[in-house]
This record gives C-alpha cells, sequence and structure tokens, in this order.
C-alpha cells in the first residue's frame, strides 16, 4: 500500500512540474521536457546578467545590443536607477505588471549632459516581470527580478555606435586634410597677391590668385563645384599653352609661376595677369 501511494506520489509531483514549464514556456514553445534544455539556452543566449556586465562606481553597465534581454535585479524598499544614454529622449514606459511595482522617470543635467533615468522599486519579494522602455534611439527590454539583494545603478555603453562616430571622426579629419592647402615654402611672408583679374562676370570668375615663389593658387568660387570649370592656359610668348593643374577643396593649383594666363569655358575667357613693377 505505502508503495502505491509512494509512486503516486512521484507521479502527481511530475505532471506539476509539467504544468508549471507549460505555464511559463514561451508562447509557441513546445513545453516537452525534452525540448526544456534547447529552450532554455535560447533564453540564456538572448539575456544579459549581472555576470555578462561590468561594473564602474557602483554601477552595472551592460553592453547595448537591439532586442536583448537585459536583467535587473530589485529589491523590497530599494530603488534602481536605469540609466538611459546621454542626449536620447525618452518616450515610452511599459511593464508587464504596473501594479506591484512603483516607476518613476527623471531627468539630470541640460544640454548635452541631458540623462534620462527611469526609477523601479518592487513591493514585495518574489516578483518577476518585464519592462519595454522606448526611446528615440534605443527600445530596451528588461527583466526585472525582486530578490533579496539589487543592482542600485543600471546604465549601458554602445560599442557599436561609438565605432561609427570614431569612424565618422576619422574621415572628418582626412578630408580636412585632403582639403588644406600646403604651401610649397610654408611662410606667409614670400606670398604674393600682386595679380590681377579681368572684369567679368562669370560663375567660374575666380575670386583670388596668389603665388608662394614657386607655385600659383587660384580660389575658385564655390558655386563652380555645381557648375562650369574653365580650362587653364598659359601665355608663352604669343601663344597660349594648356597646362596640368590639381584641384584641391576649391582651388587651382599650378606648379609653376606664370606672367598670364586664360581661364576658358567655351567662348567665354577669364584673364589674369601678374602685376610687375619696375
Amino acid at each position: 500500500m505505502k508503495k502505491r501511494l509512494l509512486i503516486l506520489g512521484v507521479l502527481i509531483l511530475s505532471l506539476s512540474a509539467q504544468c508549471i514549464w507549460a505555464e511559463e514556456a514561451p508562447t509557441g514553445m513546445s513545453a516537452d521536457p525534452q525540448d526544456r534544455k534547447a529552450t532554455e539556452k535560447l533564453v540564456h543566449d538572448n539575456t544579459q546578467s549581472v555576470r555578462d556586465a561590468i561594473t564602474k562606481h557602483g554601477a552595472v553597465v551592460y553592453t547595448y545590443v537591439p532586442n536583448q534581454l537585459f536583467r535587473v535585479y530589485c529589491q523590497e524598499e530599494r530603488l534602481v536607477d536605469i540609466q538611459l544614454q546621454p542626449g536620447e529622449e525618452l518616450i515610452y514606459i511599459g511593464g508587464g505588471d504596473t501594479v506591484r511595482w512603483v516607476v518613476d522617470k527623471e531627468i539630470s543635467g541640460a544640454g548635452s549632459t541631458k540623462q534620462w533615468h527611469v526609477y523601479v522599486k518592487p513591493l514585495k519579494a518574489g516578483l518577476i516581470t518585464n519592462f519595454v522602455i522606448n526611446t528615440d534611439k534605443h527600445t530596451y527590454h528588461l527583466e526585472l527580478i525582486s530578490t533579496t539583494w539589487y543592482t542600485p545603478v543600471v546604465t549601458w555603453v554602445y560599442p557599436q555606435e561609438e565605432k561609427i562616430a570614431l569612424l565618422r571622426q576619422q574621415a572628418e579629419v582626412q578630408k580636412r586634410e585632403e582639403e588644406r592647402i600646403v604651401l610649397g615654402n610654408g611662410t606667409l611672408e614670400s606670398l604674393n597677391f600682386d595679380y590681377k583679374i579681368s572684369d567679368k562676370r562669370y560663375s567660374w570668375k575666380p575670386t583670388l590668385v596668389f603665388d608662394d615663389g614657386s607655385k600659383t593658387y587660384i580660389q575658385m568660387p564655390a558655386e563652380m563645384k555645381s557648375g562650369e570649370a574653365p580650362a587653364l592656359f598659359v601665355k608663352e610668348g604669343k601663344e597660349l599653352m594648356l597646362v596640368n593643374y590639381r584641384v584641391k577643396n576649391n582651388y587651382y593649383i599650378v606648379d609653376r609661376l606664370f606672367d598670364e594666363a586664360e581661364l576658358r569655358c567655351g567662348p567665354k575667357e577669364v584673364i589674369v595677369i601678374k602685376k610687375i613693377y619696375r
């Protein structure tokens, strides 16, 4: 008789465990015990817990990954400060259980240091729920667990965004470096601005001409980038010779000096003459 009762008790416990698992299993996932390990691995792989984070000045710092679940441990009579990325705007906060959890929000700082904080506190121990926080830049999926200890501050780092920002900064520096005009001898005292530009009103008429003793620089108007670009000819005796030049930013850079040159675009021309003082 005792043996039959023991077997019956084991069967009841087994069925109870399967019922509990069926309630906890995600929608669409099988509650069959043989699928349990695969399901637990899926949940674990998509969840960052405290052991996956780093700590900095008492804060738990997670690595932001879209659609991942971030575990936040809370304690009764303790407030958890969830700090969002500085500069992003809070749009929405929603939770699975908003009755037994106290939720508040506030801003710290101003201008470039403006930062949203979301504060959560459980009303009792043993609670588990999820929260979703939407901002204009990110969506944070949180799993809140009320236990006997808590994480006072939770925040994130954004390595992918920081990498993109660094690459953009490097590209800007490289672009500025490529557009920088380097003088041949590097001295301002040697610059000669004594050039006369003929009075023609074309969109590509030069705004400035000068040389550094070895090279000539012809500054073109910014509007020329989206319009006509003239060819450059240098006068040698009575003949005009087409010369090579480099275009850097909005400058024609000629690796020589000249007394007279012409910029031509079809039948239109602008003459540049070096002033010679005798």
